[in-house]
This record gives C-alpha cells, structure tokens and sequence, in this order.
C-alpha cells in the first residue's frame, strides 16, 4: 500500500517490499560487520539486551520504515511510526514477556524509524546504520524519481548514473559502501544522500564511503574525459580524488599522505592551503623523498617509510 500514494500518484519510484529488503539486507550486513569488528552496539551497551535484540531492532525498523508513504510522502517517517505502533504491540509480546524489555525495544525501533531520513538527527547505533543502508538503495533504476527523457533533473539524471553499491568489510574503517558510478553525475546521489545520511547519524566513525566512475573503453585514441574519478568520504571529509591528486604532500612537516589510504589520524583536513603540495605521480613523491627530504605519513604510508629506509 506504500506504493499506492507514491508511486501511482506522485511518481516517485517504488518503495514498497522490494525496498524494504534491500535496506534490510545491507542494514543486517553492516550491523554484522561492525559486531565482528568489535564495535559495540547501544542496544547492549545500554542494557536494553543483547545482540540477537540488536540485530532484531534493525530489521524489523528496515521492513516498517517506509509504510507510512500510504498516507503521505512529506514526513512520511511520523506516519510510518504512527502505522508502525499497533503492528509492533501485536508482535513484540510474542518474543518479549518482560513488559520493560518490550518497551525498551519497542522504542529502540521506533527510534529508528523516525529518524532514518537524512535531515533528522539519529542517536543510536542502531538507527544509524538504518539511515545509511536506506541510501545504498540508490543504484539505477532505485532512484527517488523515475528517470524522464521529457522531464530531465539531476535526480533522475544523477541516479541513473549509479551502477551499483556494494556493502564490505573497509580498509581503514570496519565498514566500506563502494559506489560504482557510470557517470560523474553520480556524486550528487553520494553527496545528496548517503553523506548526509552518514553525518547525521553516529555511525561516521566505523564507515567509509568510496564512490568511483567506472571509465568507458577507451576507442580510436579517445582520452579519459571523467570529471569525477573518485570520491572518498571519510567523517566529515568530502574528498575528490583524481589520478593526478593522489599524493599530497605537507610543507610543513614534510609528510606525503595516500589519499586513497588516508585514516581519521593523518589529518589531512588540518592542512593549511599553503602548505599542500601535490605530487602527480611515485615517481614525483620518490624525488621528493630523494631530494626535499620528504617521508611517507607513517599511518597511510608507510611503504614509502620502509621505501626511503631500505635506500640508506
């Protein structure tokens, strides 16, 4: 019935059975990754219960999230806790028979629930990791509104850039969400989307957002002509990355910084302007190394580190 109002009236895609299991799936995907990483849930941490109850709150609020699109689309999540309610008070006391138990984990989902979109602050782990697996369903043909050749927007145009977005294990974070463009104008979903779900939410310290153009074959000497290479976001940074502004180098302390390995630690966002410098290429970075007496960022790095050890 969630689709009724905002598909076959206003047009928008579709957010019905097929959405709920998509942000369910990466919502359980990304809670498990955390929990074998060793990040410690709210739901345990504050006593409410334990991690079977952790993964329960997460995907039931992920199925219940958007019901609420029945009635309306504008604050839809009020309505969606509003539906959700009754649905949960017939439900709940057949796993919880402690009448406090119940409401703690009664409230932990609606928490969720109206909380999830991006311009509402959410203060649980919990909620947190729904925000963010509500905008991995973004690849094309998943996109808020369908795409119109007659009525042409960035959103539609944006999201039908998106190729696909794939939830794994992260390098520098427990968590990475790959996002595979197939046209820079995909970066507005990125940033549009998942980046402000990602900051108004908790989760910005176990997760990190990777969103790259996949380039086109290059045919009769064609050149490379992506505006967009490679979006990294890592906490509040918003980083593009091309293939000439991988290594950055400060005057200062005379640190080279990956930025395709760059942690929270290095702090590359502390870098005045005038003391950034980048380098095009390892053959640039090595000179730099050689001659200006530079070293590798010994937390991004550090092969460089071992590199500049090995020559002396």
């Amino acid at each position: 019935m969630s689709d009724y109002i905002l598909k076959t009236k206003m047009h928008f895609n579709a957010h019905g059975d097929t959405h709920a299991k998509v942000v369910a799936a990466n919502a359980l995907k990304i809670l498990d990754i955390l929990v074998r990483k060793g990040v410690e849930v709210d739901t345990v941490t504050d006593g409410i219960g334990d991690l079977d109850d952790a993964f329960l709150i997460v995907l039931t609020s992920a199925l219940l999230h958007d019901i609420g699109n029945a009635i309306q689309r504008e604050k839809h999540y009020n309505h969606s806790v509003t539906l959700a309610i009754p649905i949960l008070d017939k439900l709940l006391p057949e796993i919880y028979k402690d009448p406090m138990k119940l409401a703690q984990v009664r409230g932990s989902i609606l928490h969720c629930i109206g909380t999830y979109m991006e311009d509402v602050e959410s203060y649980t782990l919990e909620a947190s990791i729904l925000k963010i697996a509500d905008g991995t369903d973004i690849a094309k043909g998943r996109s808020r509104l369908d795409y119109d050749p007659e009525s042409i927007n960035i959103h539609t145009v944006s999201a039908s850039s998106i190729g696909e977005v794939v939830v794994s294990e992260g390098h520098d974070r427990p968590v990475n969400i790959k996002v595979k463009m197939t046209n820079s104008a995909g970066v507005f979903q990125v940033q549009e989307i998942l980046y402000k779900k990602l900051k108004t939410g908790i989760a910005s310290p176990y997760v990190e957002i990777e969103a790259i153009t996949i380039p086109e074959a290059e045919t009769d000497g064609k050149k490379d002509e992506r505006i967009v290479h490679r979006v990294l976001v890592l906490g509040d940074k918003f980083m593009h990355i091309s293939p000439f502004q991988r290594y950055l180098g400060n005057l200062s302390t005379k640190e080279i910084h990956d930025l395709s390995k760059t942690t929270k630690r290095c702090r590359v966002d502390k870098i005045k302007d005038k003391n950034k410098v980048f380098f095009e290429s390892m053959e640039e970075v090595e000179k730099a190394v050689d001659q200006l007496g530079y070293n590798g960022c010994k937390r991004c790095f550090p092969e460089l580190i071992i590199k500049s050890y090995q020559k002396s």
